[in-house]
């Protein structure tokens, strides 16, 4: 599925940022097991001494009682929401490298 955004009018962009911008969305629509129990297991992950996601930097967010971990690995961005007062994953989404960009804009643009 694939959604156009509306061009971003603030001042001082690029005008290459400031025209119009797509956005590719991927759904599993029969994933491998159910949305609740992979969130689960990535909370245990993130708590679990010795895993690769253990120890990962927190930001505290604008809403009270969430929190958003991150890591890098292969260029690619993984992003966690942490409900801090149910103990458990409110989501993850990971930001994937554009194998069509050249090296100078693949610093700046993630799908």
């Amino acid at each position: 599925m694939e959604m156009a955004l509306p061009p971003l009018l603030l001042p001082g962009l690029p005008a290459w940022l400031t025209g119009w911008m797509e956005l590719r969305i991927d759904v599993d629509l029969q994933p491998a097991k159910p949305l609740a129990e992979e969130l689960e297991g990535f909370y245990e992950r993130l708590h679990s001494p010795g895993d690769r996601l253990w120890g990962l930097p927190a930001v505290a967010l604008p809403q009270p009682g969430f929190a958003m971990r991150y890591r890098e690995a292969d260029g690619e961005w993984y992003v966690y929401v942490e409900d801090l007062q149910r103990r458990r994953l409110a989501g993850y989404t990971v930001f994937n490298r554009l194998v069509e960009l050249d090296r100078r804009a693949d610093r700046h643009l993630r799908a």
